[in-house]
């Protein structure tokens, strides 16, 4: 923490800082702390590299959930955003995409690198984004836009998203 900013970083560089169910259980446990705390005014959650901001959750670990569809679709790390009381800013860089889409959209303000691209890519699995993106998404970008994401699992770049107001402001990395 530093100047009253708390930084969470996702740090599976090698892996595209995918999440797994022990780093949602890092993330809810850190909840009260940052709520509670006077030093702490404003969140950035980011990840490690440049390659990505999150790739979603780690599809090898979910496996091992079997049909525990709860564990299995990102419950731990999106009620862990969800309940940060205090402005959280996504700082993007590299793959936004999945559950990582999931988290930034549940942030206040989504900046971006000129390198960052954004997808629902879990409909190109059979699933659908269950942590929010069917419902935030037609809220922070034209519902055609958000259908089109949601329906095709298509990547759009850091352009395409400040234009449609999914990111709030680009940056050069």
């Amino acid at each position: 923490m530093k100047n009253f900013v708390a930084t969470i970083t996702l740090n599976r560089e090698s892996k595209l800082n995918t999440m797994t169910p022990a780093m949602g259980k890092a993330l809810l446990e850190l909840v009260p702390y940052i709520n509670a705390s006077n030093e702490i005014r404003v969140v950035i959650l980011t990840g490690t590299g440049e390659k990505a901001f999150s790739a979603g959750s780690d599809i090898k670990v979910l496996d091992q959930y079997g049909s525990n569809w709860q564990l299995r679709n990102r419950v731990d790390y999106a009620r862990g955003i969800w309940a940060i009381k205090k402005p959280v800013i996504s700082k993007i860089r590299g793959y936004c995409i999945g559950g990582g889409l999931e988290m930034a959209l549940m942030s206040d303000i989504r900046y971006a690198s000129e390198n960052a691209q954004f997808g629902a890519g879990e409909i190109k699995l059979g699933w659908h984004g269950g942590a929010g993106n069917t419902q935030l998404l037609p809220r922070i970008v034209s519902t055609g836009k958000a259908l089109e994401m949601l329906l095709t699992g298509d990547l759009i770049s850091a352009v395409q998203a400040e234009k449609y107001g999914l990111v709030d402001q680009l940056f050069t990395t």
